[in-house]
């Protein structure tokens, strides 16, 4: 279905969907994205992830999802992702929109492990999915699910995902041309930089401030120019909704640390 065959309300939806992720600053925000999408291509589960690394190593990182139980994402990333009978085909850095259907006929996923043991537990059968990644960088998936009674996604739910797919790795692409690494961004210790979608210079900024750096250091701690330095902190005190580098400072406190890498330097 070519997007031009997409009915006018539902452009309307896209479009809100689109210019929200847009007005975004900082790190994409894929829970809206998988929330706003809900809107518009109905599904019962879902399941995002970031992707680091570049040619042959990749990672996987950072699961969340808002409608399956944490054990069970963790029973994804501990074992089950050895089992995911589509992981080849959405581990590639290309862009892709995909139905779990037209790669693996019926018969063969309904009665794999990763079927009866991952997906129907949850209720979930029918799968789509989408491939974030831009001149051969990987950032991440977005994986949507329905139950066999909700039956398969359209050609009209793909070419919605299409249209969605192509701003994400565009954004992701403007953010991060040289992809992602896991360390900078961890889950672990980075509830502040998860909670309020800094990016990664933002969060090395960030845990500067919670080891207590003045912020006439900051600077020469990061390598940086003071413009470039005032240009982060206004960004952060707009996410946090803080005025002051001593508001911050507190926020930082009554957060727990921001965890970075501290050899990678991004350029300012």
């Amino acid at each position: 279905m070519q997007k031009h065959e997409i009915p006018a309300e539902t452009w309307r939806k896209i479009n809100a969907l689109v210019g929200e992720l847009y007005r975004t600053t900082g790190f994409p925000d894929l829970a809206m994205v998988v929330e706003r999408l809900r809107e518009i291509v109905a599904f019962s589960h879902s399941m995002t992830c970031l992707i680091g690394g570049q040619g042959e190593k990749v990672e996987f990182f950072e699961y969340r999802s808002a409608d399956m139980p944490e054990e069970h994402l963790a029973a994804y990333r501990d074992k089950y992702i050895y089992y995911d009978f589509i992981l080849w085909y959405s581990a590639e850095a290309e862009r892709r929109e995909f139905r779990q259907s037209d790669i693996i006929a019926e018969p063969f996923f309904s009665n794999s492990k990763f079927m009866r043991e991952w997906l129907e537990p949850v209720g979930a059968h029918f799968g789509a999915g989408l491939n974030i990644a831009q001149d051969g960088i990987a950032y991440g998936n977005v994986a949507i699910y329905r139950s066999f009674d909700e039956g398969d996604f359209t050609d009209l739910d793909m070419a919605v995902l299409g249209v969605v797919n192509e701003h994400l790795c565009t954004c992701f692409a403007n953010l991060f041309p040289k992809g992602l690494q896991s360390g900078e961004l961890s889950a672990e210790g980075s509830e502040l930089a998860t909670r309020y979608h800094l990016t990664p210079r933002e969060a090395e900024l960030t845990a500067k401030v919670s080891l207590g750096v003045a912020r006439r250091d900051l600077a020469g701690e990061l390598f940086i120019s003071e413009n470039t330095v005032k240009r982060h902190l206004n960004s952060v005190y707009a996410k946090c909704g803080v005025r002051s580098y001593e508001e911050l400072a507190r926020l930082v406190g009554s957060t727990g640390r921001v965890v970075v890498v501290e050899q990678v330097r991004l350029k300012g």
